[in-house]
Order: C-alpha cells, then structure tokens, then sequence
C-alpha cells in the first residue's frame, strides 16, 4: 500500500485487524462475519474521497461483488485473494463479474521459504529425482549454484536462518486482457503474462536456489508446480530485467 501511494494521498484499508499500521493510513475494521464487508462500508470509505482503497482479505466473491463499485468512483483499488499464483486471483476476480478485466492493472503473488543458513551454507548438487520433482532438467539447471545449510549454532542445527518472499507479479497488457476478456481460462493467461516477461512462482524460487538462497526442498514445499520452468539461463536473463 505504502509503495502505490503517492506523498499526501489519502489511504483507506479495511481490514479485520491492524497487523502492521501504515503510516498516514486511516484504517477501518470490519467485523469478523464474512457479511463484515457491506456496501454500506464500502460507501462509507468512498465519502471519505480516497485515493487508495485496500481490502486486507477478499473475505469471499461477496466482497468482490461490493467492492466493484469502487471501479467507478476513482481511487485506486488493492484487494487481498487467496489463490495459488497471481494468473489464478485474475481469473477469480474476474469470475465474479465477466465485464470488468480491463479494470485490473495486474496482479503480484507472494510466497515465504525459508532462507538458507550463510554461516554453514555449503556447495549441492541436487540429484535427477530432485530436479525432475521440480519439473525441470537437469542440463537446464547445470549452471546452478545451489547451496544447503549443514547446520550450526546460528541457525539452531536447522541449515535455515531467516526467511525470504518469491514472488509472481503479473501486469495485464492487452493479449492478457483480451484473454479474459474471453474467458479462456487459466492456461491462456498464463501463457500470455509468461510472453511477456513474467515469472511463475517456482521460477522466481529456481532462480533464488541456484543463487543458494535457499532450498530446492523448500521450492517443493511452498511453490504451485502448474507449468515445468523455463532453462535457468532464461530465468536469470528475466530477473535481470525486472532489477
């Protein structure tokens, strides 16, 4: 929220509980019942004149169907979805109402693996099975330098100390628009935001692993596995670009 607000913009989030406050945010709570989201509320914030609208969970399609008055009164919208990647809460917004995808700007999703341990991090080499897991080959992954925690003192015999985000951001361009425009499902879209520079999950992790960041262990863990990755080589060429 912070990072889309402009210094002076009047900020609104709705939300449950104030986990983390943002400085110059007015923050509203909403009752715990999933019904907690009404228009009323929802009208309420708009007469407040906003620039920046959050919702700090989607609470259900219900909220979705309240918020899309939001859409034509201005300020600028950021919603919580649960989803597995960033194509999915797309395609889920868009599920609830067919006519508003080109209201969408995109959409970023984040995962949390846990970071791998510097003072005892040491060279691995994954085996076939490992990589094979991770629906990748293993020429493909052949210029990685991929690292494991043995464990020590610092990271409490774990091999991890900390944790770093992967993450998936996808901006609609018109290809993806058109395609949800038509309702073509998931694959499509994938398709369309994988041309145009974006990295799935599992990508953005491969590319941490192979930098010894962390874990291919932790990849399989946390990362939705819905299209094999592209040759590492790619991948960083990619990451690269969005730096």
């Amino acid at each position: 929220v912070a990072a889309v607000s402009e210094p002076g913009a009047r900020v609104i989030v709705l939300e449950e509980r104030v986990d983390v406050p943002i400085p110059g945010a007015s923050h509203v709570l909403l009752p715990a019942e999933p019904e907690g989201l009404r228009t009323d509320v929802v009208g309420g914030a708009l007469r407040q004149l906003p620039d920046v609208l959050a919702l700090g969970a989607s609470r259900g399609d219900t909220a979705l169907e309240a918020l899309w008055c939001v859409r034509r009164s201005g300020p600028r919208l950021l919603v919580v979805v649960e989803a597995d990647d960033a194509v999915s809460a797309l395609e889920r917004a868009v599920r609830v109402r067919r006519d508003t995808p080109h209201a969408f700007i995109g959409a970023l999703a984040q995962r949390l693996v846990r970071r791998t341990c510097l003072d005892c991090a040491r060279p691995f080499v994954p085996n076939a099975a490992q990589v094979r897991a991770l629906g990748a080959s293993v020429d493909a992954v052949a210029s990685a330098g991929f690292r494991h925690g043995r464990g020590c003192s610092h990271c409490q015999e774990t091999g991890y100390a900390g944790r770093i985000g992967l993450f998936e951001l996808v901006v609609l361009d018109e290809d993806g628009d058109a395609c949800l425009r038509r309702g073509e499902g998931l694959a499509a879209v994938r398709r369309s935001a994988l041309r145009s520079g974006a990295m799935t999950l599992l990508e953005d992790g491969l590319v941490k692993a192979a930098r010894g960041l962390t874990t291919i262990e932790e990849l399989l863990r946390v990362a939705p596995r819905s299209v094999p990755p592209r040759p590492l080589t790619e991948l960083e060429r990619l990451a690269e670009q969005e730096c």
